[in-house]
């Protein structure tokens, strides 16, 4: 997965493969592939296919609000858009408590 320059499309089904024989502790490896920056990753496909898998099991709500970012492509629906599609059902009850009580302080 750290070589940069294999084609997005693989690296996206390399990571959906390791959802079946990884640990949270080995998936955590996973996170700066959907944290950070992919110049390579055109339509966000790995970093919505990473999300996906991470979230909420290995990283925070906080920490996959911080990473949001603007879709790339208005015309395009994949797996970025899908995860931000589909975040509000994946969000811990006790972060939406939490989130709550922080907006009426």
């Amino acid at each position: 997965m750290e070589d940069r320059t294999e084609i997005t499309n693989l690296r996206t089904h390399a990571a959906e493969a390791l959802v079946t024989v990884c640990n949270q502790e080995e998936l955590a490896k996973l996170i700066p592939f959907g944290t950070e920056p992919q110049e390579e990753d055109a339509d966000d496909e790995l970093k919505g296919t990473v999300l996906d898998i991470v979230y909420p099991q290995v990283v925070t709500t906080q920490m996959v609000i911080e990473c949001l970012t603007d879709f790339k492509a208005d015309s395009f629906y994949g797996a970025y858009q899908g995860f931000i599609h589909r975040l509000g059902e994946k969000i811990p009850e006790d972060d939406l408590e939490r989130a709550d009580i922080d907006c009426h302080s």
